[in-house]
């Protein structure tokens, strides 16, 4: 009988705020999902260039667009990986093609979230930090949950001004007339 495994914490999680999905083509991927699935508005995420990411520890600089639409009050992000970007996405894209990357959990304080998981040892597959145009600073963290049917988790900490803000509908309409995104019309 054992019992369960001690891996993911019952407070490191949530509830799923993102559905990330790696992709070749954005706007294909964009035109299916709004077909499919209904998603009306979709946001293309504005980086300033700032972008620092740790992949299986090594620095890159990733070629990616990023774009996100709602389903309901679930987030879907689109992740175009080009050629050559190297890191998660692209392995993802290599190994398995395009489709279902990660589940996302929206955090308000992400260096407590690491500082859970580093304790039991778990370390982070790939994070990275994104600095928008309008300011808005998103840091990251993906995990790998392992084994069979392996599946990433990410957590996502968004703060304007060291004011954490999510990711929600509201948020990126703000986002528009900051700079930080920009509504994508297909």
């Amino acid at each position: 009988m054992g019992g369960k495994p001690k891996l993911w914490p019952a407070s490191i999680g949530g509830r799923v705020d993102q559905i990330g999905i790696v992709v070749r083509d954005a706007e294909k991927a964009m035109l299916r999902y709004t077909q499919a699935l209904g998603v009306r508005c979709w946001y293309r995420a504005e980086s300033s260039g700032e972008m620092r990411v740790v992949s299986r520890g090594k620095e890159l600089v990733l070629d990616i667009d990023i774009h996100l639409g709602y389903i309901g009050r679930v987030q879907l992000e689109i992740i175009e990986s080009r050629a050559g970007s190297g890191g998660i996405y692209a392995e993802h894209l290599e190994a398995r093609g395009e489709g279902l990357h990660h589940v996302g959990f929206f955090v308000s304080n992400l260096d407590k979230k690491l500082r859970a998981l580093r304790a039991i040892g778990i370390e982070p597959a790939q994070s990275g930090e994104i600095r928008s145009r309008g300011g808005a600073v998103t840091r990251y963290a993906y995990y790998e949950t392992g084994g069979q049917g392996n599946i990433i988790a990410e957590f996502i900490e968004t703060k304007i001004l060291g004011i954490p803000v999510g990711m929600s509908r509201f948020m990126m309409n703000i986002g528009t007339l900051t700079g930080d995104a920009r509504r994508v019309r297909l």
